[in-house]
């Protein structure tokens, strides 16, 4: 399994410097990364159209004039009261009546369709982005209630939740005058009804006193009259009483089926046996009273403890029925209004129970009323058909102005805390907020696509990684070398020969840490040549491409420069360089004088003092056969007689077998790797290659090491040390 790249490469060192490697080596990607996204961040940001958000704030007051006369343990206001008003802000209804209202200046802002669908209005679109662009804020633990608008113009927003507001108001009071409102135009009704009965009446006693010269009753019988007339403006009170009743019921009932349309309990069978028990328990109550029992009678106060007892189960039962329906609509909303229609009921059992007493107590005083003179009995019977209708209608009329302040009061349970003001500033888009979402998205994104690369990354890139991996020690790093300022070789053939040219040892009279490298490596050398028995080093890599000629010609140069006399033989005889770059003839070279074509002493330059170059000759057709030869031996023998440090340079081990062939004839092998390029495999199998051939393979020279991503630490103290030397190199050089 192969190593990853997040282990530690030494003891002491932290995971935290690790990621900062990474994080270094791979900045140019997380830079463009996040300018990649930051980028499109702020067009959108620029580019996008502004909202603005208005807010309204109302107070909802709870009603104080609650219908409820039983106390059933469950108030049902407070929570379930703000929640039905904020489902009524929400609703189309509303909406709809606000998309009328508005201007067609503020209706132009809205953007619709071009083609609208038959069965809709542009009202109706208006409505639905009205509703898309609400939003309502309730504060906890109190009755107020935000109403939010949003839309591209200020005054849009503005004019818009204003008339939320006002429509709401509308529609609350609207709602709460609801109820009353039947019940006075049920007594206006009344009231016609009634005058007409009070003019025939006056027409027709008129008429009877003046046909028949009758005027007055006696004294006995405007008794009989008066009870009579007492006990039937009761009787038509009650009735009067039930009929609204019954009104107020089937509006309950009407609002019941609104809510819940699915939800029944009239029917049931023990509600109305309960209903049953309540009427008998009233017919019983309102007996006693006609008869004259004091309410604090010991019968009259069990009786109604009885009826409130079951009024109360009664109650208990319809709530807990809608508990066990699915309603679309708030749970407590549907028991509110339950319970209303309960208590109207038990009113409208009550009054029922006592208008049938009025009546048997009616029928006893008209039985009275017949025991007088024929004349006086019909007098008697205008006179009193006169007097109760006058009665009723004026008692009417009495309801009809109290239903009439009644409803006036109405005024709502909504206040307005603050109307909305037109916002100064938009609220979308939030541009700081953007860009510095975009700006944490692109580092994000960056910072996870390099450690992702990085994981991919099986690149050997410090000298730690490559003996972990090889288990041969690394005789030198060799830092990235720049003469433009920037760590890049340039590709372009034409200028590659150059960039070789510039790089060379006589050329870095400005990185002494490039020449430290160099010398760094050849100490190494020394130290593991101590005996001198290595006197023809070759150099090879895994792969092309990994800058071994360049790293050839520079350690040959630093042998040359500590006085001892070296050749550098190009033994690359199918793409060789080295001529190219130090400027020599590629013919007569090694290739010639092994197929006995040239002698060696005239096929070897000198390049400087002490520094010799054996080219590599014609390029022949069998490269492997000629570096495997006889010859080739007899030519190395011949060679390290004349000079102190022979220096072969070859081609990749792993594509081709060259440098396999020309390590059984040196003194020994460095293997040559280019950090951020070689990979762990390959750089294994060019080991397993050479030990398989019994070679003796000195270490690892790490190549082109970016000193700035890898060790930067220890970079600037390479510079600081080197700089002494500076001068002294300079002129060692020139020499």
């Amino acid at each position: 399994m192969e190593e990853n790249n997040f282990q530690l490469n030494e003891p002491d060192q932290s995971i935290s410097v690790i990621y900062f490697q990474i994080i270094r080596r791979r900045k140019w990607l997380i830079f463009f990364c996040t300018i990649g996204i930051l980028i499109p961040v702020i067009l959108v940001t620029m580019y996008i159209r502004p909202v603005y958000e208005a807010q309204a704030t109302i107070l909802y007051d709870e009603p104080k004039d609650t219908m409820f006369a039983l106390d059933v343990g469950q108030p049902f206001y407070n929570k379930s009261a703000i929640m039905n008003v904020t489902e009524q802000i929400k609703s189309r209804l509303l909406a709809r009546q606000v998309a009328n209202s508005l201007s067609p200046e503020i209706k132009d802002l809205f953007k619709l369709p071009s083609t609208i669908p038959y069965n809709l209005t542009p009202e109706d679109l208006i409505a639905f982005e009205l509703q898309k662009n609400l939003s309502i804020g309730t504060i906890r633990g109190s009755d107020i209630v935000n109403i939010s608008v949003r839309a591209h113009d200020p005054i849009a927003a503005q004019v818009i939740t204003n008339t939320y507001v006002e429509k709401l108001i509308a529609l609350n009071i609207k709602s709460n005058r609801e109820e009353i409102s039947s019940i006075r135009d049920f007594i206006e009704r009344q009231i016609n009804t009634f005058q007409q009965k009070v003019q025939i009446a006056e027409d027709s006693l008129r008429e009877f006193r003046e046909r028949n010269k009758l005027v007055e009753l006696s004294n006995s019988s405007k008794d009989i009259v008066k009870r009579v007339t007492d006990i039937e403006v009761t009787y038509n009170e009650a009735l009067s009483e039930q009929e609204a009743l019954k009104q107020r019921i089937k509006y309950m009932e009407a609002k019941r089926k609104e809510l819940a349309p699915t939800l029944a309990y009239s029917d049931n069978s023990d509600a109305q046996q309960m209903k049953n028990q309540l009427w008998e328990l009233e017919n019983q109550y309102y007996a006693l009273q006609f008869k004259g029992t004091s309410e604090n009678d010991s019968q009259m106060t069990a009786l109604q403890e009885q009826i409130n007892s079951i009024k109360h189960n009664l109650i208990q039962f319809m709530i807990n029925g809608t508990k066990q329906n699915s309603l679309d609509v708030p749970l407590a909303q549907v028991q509110k209004v339950m319970q209303e229609s309960a208590t109207l009921e038990f009113d409208l059992v009550a009054a029922t129970a006592k208008v049938t007493k009025l009546k048997e107590v009616m029928d006893e005083y008209e039985a009275d009323m017949q025991s007088l003179p024929g004349k006086e009995l019909e007098l008697a019977r205008y006179i009193r058909e006169r007097t109760v209708n006058d009665k009723i209608y004026t008692t009417l009329l009495e309801k009809h102005e109290e239903a009439k302040i009644t409803e006036a009061g109405k005024v709502g349970d909504i206040r307005i805390i603050d109307l909305a003001d037109a916002p100064i500033k938009p609220i979308l888009p939030k541009k700081k907020r953007n860009l510095a979402l975009g700006l944490v998205l692109g580092m994000g994104f960056g910072i996870g696509l390099a450690f992702f690369l990085d994981t991919l990354d099986t690149s050997l890139k410090t000298h730690e990684q490559v003996e972990k991996a090889l288990g041969v020690p690394v005789l030198g790093i060799v830092p990235m070398i720049n003469t433009n300022g920037f760590m890049k070789i340039k590709r372009n053939p034409k200028h590659r020969i150059q960039d070789y040219e510039k790089r060379i040892v006589q050329s870095f009279s400005d990185s002494p840490e490039i020449i430290e490298a160099y010398r760094n490596i050849q100490l190494n050398f020394e130290f593991s040549n101590v005996e001198g028995n290595i006197k023809c080093l070759l150099l090879t890599s895994a792969g092309p491409g990994e800058g071994k000629t360049l790293t050839t010609i520079n350690i040959s140069r630093l042998f040359s420069l500590d006085r001892k006399k070296t050749v550098l033989v190009d033994c690359d005889m199918r793409r060789p360089m080295l001529h190219r770059i130090l400027k020599k003839e590629q013919t007569p070279g090694l290739s010639n004088i092994l197929i006995n074509r040239a002698q060696t002493d005239e096929c070897i330059h000198e390049i400087y003092e002490n520094f010799y170059l054996l080219p590599s000759g014609t390029v022949p057709p069998n490269p492997s056969q000629l570096l495997g030869g006889a010859r080739m031996q007899e030519l190395l023998e011949e060679i390290n007689g004349k000079f102190d440090q022979v220096v072969l340079d070859s081609p990749p081990v792993i594509a081709v077998t060259d440098a396999i062939i020309l390590s059984r004839l040196v003194g020994g092998v460095c293997l040559l790797i280019r950090s951020g390029k070689t990979s762990r495999d390959a750089a294994r199998r060019a080991k397993q290659i050479l030990e398989e051939k019994k070679t003796q393979l000195i270490g690892v020279i790490l190549n082109e090491i970016n000193m700035n991503q890898t060790y930067g630490y220890y970079d600037s103290y390479y510079k600081y040390y080197s700089k002494k030397e500076q001068a002294t190199l300079n002129r060692s050089l020139r020499f």
